[in-house]
C-alpha cells in the first residue's frame, strides 16, 4: 500500500483520488457483473481455469506479494484517508515522518484480522472450512445479491453512471 501511494504521489504527481474516480464505476460494474453470476450460478466461477500464484524459495517474499496486491485491492476503499497520509504537507501529523508511522500503523490495522485467521488452530480452521463449503452455494447467492446491491448503489446514486441516476 505504501508503494502504491509513494507511486502515485512523488513519482506519477497524481492524486490517488483522481485515479479512484476514473477506474471506480468500471470496477463497480464488474462488481455488478460478477454478483449477477454468483446470484444465477454460483458454481461458474468453480469451472474457471485457475492459475496458482508465483511462489518465491523465500516464504517471506511470497507473503509480502500477496500483502502488495491485498494493499492494491485496499486503496480504493479509502482513497481519501491514505492521500492524507501521503500529502506532501502533513495533515494528519506535524512531520512526514509521523505521517509515515500513522500509515504504517493503518497497515497494521488493516492487516490484524489477517493475521488473527492465520493464528487460528488448524483443527479450529479445518471446522470453519468444512461449514462454508457446506454452505457454498447459499453464501455465494448472498454474497452476489450484496455485491450487485452494493454496486448498483454507488453505478446510481454516487458515480451517476445508470441512466436516471439521482
Amino acid at each position: 500500500m505504501a508503494t502504491v501511494g509513494v507511486v502515485f504521489t512523488f513519482v506519477l504527481e497524481e492524486s490517488v483520488n483522481t485515479v479512484v474516480e476514473d477506474v471506480s464505476p468500471l470496477a463497480f460494474g464488474l462488481l455488478a457483473l460478477v454478483g449477477v453470476v454468483l446470484v444465477v450460478d454460483p458454481k461458474r466461477f468453480s469451472r474457471l481455469p485457475v492459475i496458482d500464484p508465483p511462489q518465491s524459495r523465500y516464504p517471506s517474499v511470497s507473503a509480502f506479494s500477496y500483502g502488495f496486491f491485498f494493499g492494491a485491492v485496499v486503496i480504493p476503499c479509502n482513497p481519501a484517508t491514505i492521500a492524507l497520509f501521503f500529502a506532501r504537507t502533513p495533515v494528519l501529523y506535524d512531520t512526514h515522518a509521523e505521517s509515515m508511522l500513522g500509515f504504517l500503523a493503518f497497515g497494521l490495522g488493516i492487516g490484524t484480522p489477517l493475521l488473527a485467521f492465520a493464528l487460528l488452530s488448524q483443527p479450529f480452521s479445518q471446522r470453519v472450512t468444512k461449514t462454508l463449503a457446506r454452505y457454498s452455494s447459499a453464501i455465494n447467492r448472498a454474497t452476489g445479491a450484496i455485491l450487485f446491491a452494493v454496486s448498483g448503489y454507488y453505478l446510481w446514486a454516487v458515480f451517476e453512471v445508470v441512466p436516471g441516476a439521482a
